[in-house]
């Protein structure tokens, strides 16, 4: 008696082990056997800060640190992958303007008309492929007055600043930038890369505007101590208008192979709003 139920323990653990090694091996099979679908991915809906969404800007902008900006309803765009070439432009720099011009770069930018007549500009420069309408004030240097330096020390004083007014880099450009019929005063400060720091305890830059006897600050960087590496040196590019607003190019260089970024900014009426940022390596 026994033994039979031995025998028959022995035969349910046979069982049990076999039911097992049977559900290992079909449900491993299955495993092998069933093929992982492809996920799919939802496309993102057009965002209209995504650059690569738009095909055709009204404007195509080329500046001279090979950075491309593309403008299409009302916005402004980094647009990196522009194809340039054989395309006309209207060029500008130093206040002259220059219309059909093509481009070409190498190690450097150059510009040709259709006789392949080459164009010299200083280093900066903007240049136009539009289908839409607008207006381009490139920066062309201004004499300062009384009352840009009236202007500019009552600034760095309010900033709190010493200064040294003969050797401050100063730039002025004077346009009605908010359109409302009043010329205003864009200024660009720094004591960057100076010879002489006498008179100064740290290194600064600002852009501002002056209007309607108000200052409004764009862009501001310092450092607490007499270091040009560690912020950069700003200048005005140009004026780009189109449909209702000025766009301000504002350039600001950093040390040696820094890079050089591009700020574009509008005034509404005592405020300022910053449209597009970009950095040319």
């Amino acid at each position: 008696m026994k033994g039979h139920i031995k025998a028959i323990i022995i035969v349910f653990i046979i069982l049990i082990i076999y039911t097992v090694l049977v559900y290992i091996y079909a449900t491993g099979k299955n495993k092998l056997e069933v093929k992982e679908e492809p996920k799919q991915v939802n496309p993102e809906p057009n965002n209209p800060d995504d650059n690569t969404e738009i095909k055709d800007y009204d404007l195509n902008v080329v500046l001279f640190n090979r950075v491309f900006l593309g403008y299409k309803d009302g916005k402004w765009y980094e647009n990196p992958s522009y194809d340039y070439t054989s395309k006309n432009f209207d060029f500008y720099s130093n206040g002259d303007k220059y219309s059909n011009m093509g481009l070409v770069y190498t190690d450097r930018w150059y510009v040709m008309d259709k006789e392949k007549n080459f164009v010299d500009y200083d280093n900066g420069f903007l240049a136009i492929n539009n289908t839409k309408d607008y207006t381009a004030i490139p920066y062309k240097e201004e004499q300062l007055s009384s009352t840009n330096r009236s202007d500019i020390e009552s600034f760095l004083q309010s900033k709190g600043l010493n200064y040294n007014y003969d050797t401050l880099k100063k730039i002025v450009m004077s346009y009605d930038l908010n359109r409302d019929g009043i010329r205003d005063d864009i200024y660009v400060l720094s004591n960057l890369f100076l010879e002489d720091y006498s008179g100064y305890d740290k290194t600064f830059a600002f852009a501002f505007v002056k209007t309607l006897n108000q200052n409004v600050l764009l862009f501001e960087d310092s450092y607490n101590a007499i270091d040009a590496v560690s912020i950069c040196d700003p200048y005005i590019e140009g004026i780009i208008g189109v449909d209702s607003t000025n766009a301000l190019i504002i350039g600001c260089e950093y040390y040696s192979e820094g890079g050089t970024k591009y700020m574009l900014y509008k005034l509404d009426s005592k405020n300022a709003t910053k449209l597009l940022e970009t950095k040319a390596n």
